[in-house]
């Protein structure tokens, strides 16, 4: 909980964690927490095939995130000024996205690795991008799922698997956020792969033949 929290002061107090607290927080928050723990508990219970330790890395964040949500709601807003240095934090976190390759990165995953808290790193982001780290985040992981698509066998490969890896659950809403950013749908890029393997396959039948 400590590691998970290393952005925020109190939290990450290892002494937090040994005091009862109680945490009253907005009714949405605590709502959208549960329906959001439900929906990764019952996905991972169909879970048949493994997953790769760092894709189980995301989900395990993703559960403590949710039990969470609502103590992080319930602490006092910071009182804390500008964020210093704001360009800095934003490249420094696209220079870390990007060593990290397709894997998915869970916003803790960036508040603990460059102890920042998630107000902190929202007004950066907000300030030189002008959205959010979730946003951001979000998209980087659907830029992935495009690139897995165009490279993936329909045969052997599906939809929810490929959003599953990259820390999408809710079909109907990752179809949404997919088809806003790329124009289409995730059926039609996987369709397409399909048919430029057939186009390939069929220049190499044509030129050995």
């Amino acid at each position: 909980m400590t590691s998970l929290f290393a952005g925020e002061p109190r939290l990450s107090d290892p002494a937090t964690w040994y005091v009862k607290n109680r945490y009253r927080a907005h009714s949405p928050t605590g709502l959208a927490a549960r329906r959001r723990l439900q929906q990764i508990v019952s996905r991972l219970a169909q879970q048949q095939a493994g997953m790769p330790d760092e894709v189980a890395d995301f989900w395990k964040r993703s559960i403590i995130d949710a039990m969470a949500a609502t103590i992080v709601d319930a602490l006092p807003a910071e009182n804390r000024g500008p964020v210093p240095s704001a360009m800095r934090l934003v490249r420094d976190v696209e220079h870390y996205l990007d060593e990290a390759g397709s894997r998915p990165v869970h916003i803790s995953e960036i508040c603990a690795r460059f102890a920042v808290s998630r107000r902190s790193l929202h007004r950066a982001f907000d300030d030189m991008l002008g959205l959010g780290p979730v946003t951001f985040l979000r998209r980087k992981r659907l830029c992935a799922i495009h690139s897995a698509l165009r490279e993936s066998n329909p045969a052997t490969t599906t939809i929810g698997e490929i959003a599953m890896q990259h820390g999408f659950i809710e079909l109907g809403r990752f179809a949404h956020y997919y088809r806003s950013l790329f124009g289409e749908y995730p059926s039609e890029t996987l369709y397409m792969s399909k048919h430029i393997s057939r186009a390939i396959e069929h220049r190499g039948s044509l030129a050995t033949g």
